[in-house]
């Protein structure tokens, strides 16, 4: 990708050029359309190891793998179709501004959209999962936003955030929708165990724990969860200096995000610097994200440098008003 970027910058380069890149990644679609190149191919073989080759205790793992790689079928993704269709999808909402419609940024906005699910840097947002349909709700609620964003507007320029306010909003609606995705995850969950329990008793294998196995933990879980909320709210009281977004749950209602936050990362409501740490390094983390992927990276030093990442939509504003990216990433 640092070889093509050299290459545009040359006052002689052919705009017409084009590129075929072989390899399995799938981050080579985010940064083969980052480079905004007309004419990008991706060369990738197709891998199916779910066709039942693999039998009990693998096996015969072996063969099927010495078999794939002699008879492996190859395919090839051009990003010109997928900018087509990005261009389609997003263009519906800008009838009434076609004239500032701006494929190339609406391309890098899409990109960006993406690290909210999690990649090779940053883990997805707790409420965000492909498989729970995560990229409807990010695209929908982007198109929903861009139209009252003003003609010619955006979320980056340029590998930048271009607007945190902006931001801001768009991932407060994200957030709005969080609880009912995490009781609905929680529904999908136990219907899966159930099934699965049937299937490994079919298969011979060991069974799970049962549904009221899991009701005695997820009690004990809960239980200890509010035991935390009720020794805080009894030495800090309701008023307590507790994090922003954060209000104390009733009892028998099951809070998603502060169980999240204290199973997870052991954080407590009290923990106002450790939260606010998370959010500053999300921050950074969707920055330098940005950067890799449209100018290159900015800083071989920086990582995410926790094991989960954040999942309510919460204020950037105070992070970005003293945000300098010359002195994060040095």
């Amino acid at each position: 990708m640092e070889y093509i970027r050299d290459m545009r910058s040359h006052p002689n380069y052919k705009p017409n050029t084009r590129h075929c890149m072989y390899g399995q990644d799938a981050d080579l679609i985010m940064l083969a359309l980052a480079t905004h190149e007309p004419h990008f191919t991706l060369l990738r073989e197709i891998v199916d190891f779910g066709s039942g080759s693999i039998g009990k205790k693998n096996e015969n793992a072996f063969k099927a793998v010495t078999k794939f790689t002699k008879t492996s079928d190859f395919q090839l993704l051009h990003l010109s179709i997928l900018r087509e269709y990005i261009g389609l999808e997003f263009r519906r909402i800008d009838d009434n501004i076609s004239s500032t419609f701006n494929l190339e940024r609406i391309i890098d906005d899409w990109i960006f959209l993406t690290f909210l699910v999690g990649n090779d840097f940053l883990p997805h947002m707790a409420s965000l999962d492909i498989g729970d349909g995560a990229f409807d709700l990010l695209f929908d609620t982007y198109k929903e936003q861009r139209i009252l964003w003003g003609k010619g507007e955006y979320l980056t320029r340029e590998g930048e955030i271009a607007d945190m306010s902006r931001l801001e909003k768009y991932l407060s609606i994200i957030g709005a929708a969080e609880n009912d995705i995490l009781e609905a995850r929680e529904v999908a969950d136990n219907k899966y165990l159930q099934k699965k329990r049937k299937w490994d008793k079919r298969d011979g294998k060991p069974v799970g724990p049962s549904d009221e196995e899991l009701m005695i933990i997820e009690e004990s879980q809960q239980n200890n969860y509010m035991s935390m909320i009720d020794g805080i709210i009894s030495q800090h009281g309701v008023n307590g200096n507790f994090v922003d977004g954060w209000s104390i749950p009733s009892h028998g209602k099951k809070d998603f995000k502060g169980r999240y936050y204290f199973e997870k990362l052991k954080f407590t409501p009290l923990d106002i610097d450790k939260h606010h740490a998370l959010r500053k390094a999300y921050l950074e983390g969707l920055v330098w994200c940005l950067a890799y992927y449209t100018k290159g990276c900015v800083s071989w030093g920086w990582f995410f440098p926790f094991h989960y990442g954040k999942i309510s939509s919460v204020s950037f504003t105070t992070y970005w008003n003293t945000f300098d990216c010359v002195i994060l990433f040095p």
